[in-house]
């Protein structure tokens, strides 16, 4: 089965703009549907669009 990894921002301007809640929001969702066994979701880094915050990047995990 294909997994993902969902990652949110854990920049200062994206948490000063409530990543926090979108990152638990999200763990939630997954646990609700059943989906943690195909999408990791964790806390990244910067995206350079601080300005657009918070940001979410989903990508399939390839293994690499």
């Amino acid at each position: 089965m294909k997994r993902y990894r969902l990652a949110v921002c854990k920049g200062m301007d994206c948490k000063a703009n409530g990543s926090d809640a979108v990152f638990a929001a999200a763990k939630e969702e997954l646990a609700q549907r059943g989906a943690v066994s195909q999408c990791e979701a964790y806390r990244g880094g910067c995206y350079g669009f601080c300005h657009m915050g918070p940001n979410v990047v989903i990508r399939e995990d390839t293994g690499r």
